[in-house]
């Protein structure tokens, strides 16, 4: 079980702040930042939370709350729907400029991994994929397309996808970045 104060550590050290650093940041001393990490106070006020919240880059909830140690919790793509965005929104995330394959300032995303029992061309199993949500083209590149009530990833050149014509294909995402699994 994770007490507050771990926790306050953990979220310092994933934001790659000190505790001086963090200090400034909520108004305190770092002592009183150590005090807090070991538990010594077990008291914080509501506004020292609220700017500890902001400072650590979390919400509330994520501070106050005991949830898995998990270093990144990755969204699992299947062939049916719903996608899995659509029941896990709060794990968007935004991948930085100085990212593989990325062209524009943050884009808002989810990272996606094919489900153990998902097949995807473009997409092999344990390999990673950070997806933006959208209905339209937005450049050549790999589509997430709804097709007969299946979802694949499609390759979309020119406004066209690549596929038969019997029914109208439903685009629900596009691929803006991707990583190979690797294996030792």
């Amino acid at each position: 079980m994770e007490e507050l104060g771990a926790r306050i550590k953990r979220l310092r050290e994933h934001a790659k702040l000190n505790k001086a650093a963090l200090a400034r940041q909520v108004g305190v001393s770092d002592v009183t930042i150590g005090y807090w990490e070991s538990g010594e106070i077990k008291q914080i006020g509501h506004t020292r939370l609220v700017a500890l919240a902001e400072a650590l880059g979390c919400g509330l909830d994520e501070l106050l709350t005991e949830s898995p140690e998990t270093p990144f919790p990755f969204l699992q793509l299947t062939p049916t729907l719903p996608l899995p965005w659509q029941k896990h929104a709060s794990q968007v995330t935004a991948l930085p400029i100085s990212w593989p394959n990325t062209r524009e300032a943050p884009i808002p995303c989810y990272i996606v991994t094919p489900s153990p029992e998902a097949t995807f061309d473009h997409l092999p199993r344990g390999d990673l994929a950070a997806i933006t949500p959208t209905e339209s083209h937005q450049g050549n590149g790999l589509y997430i397309v709804e097709y007969q009530g299946r979802l694949s990833i499609q390759r979309m050149e020119n406004d066209n996808l690549h596929l038969p014509s019997r029914s109208t294909p439903h685009i629900h995402g596009r691929l803006i970045a991707r990583w190979s699994l690797v294996s030792d």
